[in-house]
């Protein structure tokens, strides 16, 4: 059963404890929304298709695209655009 909780400035936290899984932690905005997330991680905890997101969740556009720059990019033909596209790209979102 998942707990849900309100946090200070009127924010809901949703907390998702299973044996045998990191707690899944995640706050949002209005307590419907809380619960309807919770009750997605459950079920897909207790149908076994659950995949931790939190680390994909981590990375920033920065880091994603210094990754692509490093692996991909000296493959291809066009590697000068596709360098100052991601440049553009990481200065338009930021970290």
């Amino acid at each position: 059963m998942a707990s849900i909780r309100q946090m200070s400035r009127g924010r809901w936290q949703a907390i998702v404890r299973r044996k045998g899984h990191r707690p899944q932690i995640q706050t949002f905005d209005a307590q419907q929304d809380a619960k309807q997330w919770a009750r997605q991680i459950e079920t897909e905890i207790d149908r076994a298709v659950f995949v931790d997101r939190g680390p994909s969740e981590r990375v920033t556009i920065q880091e994603l695209a210094d990754r692509y720059t490093r692996e991909v990019v000296p493959k291809k033909k066009s590697s000068g655009s596709i360098q100052r596209t991601l440049r553009f790209a990481c200065r338009h979102f930021g970290t």
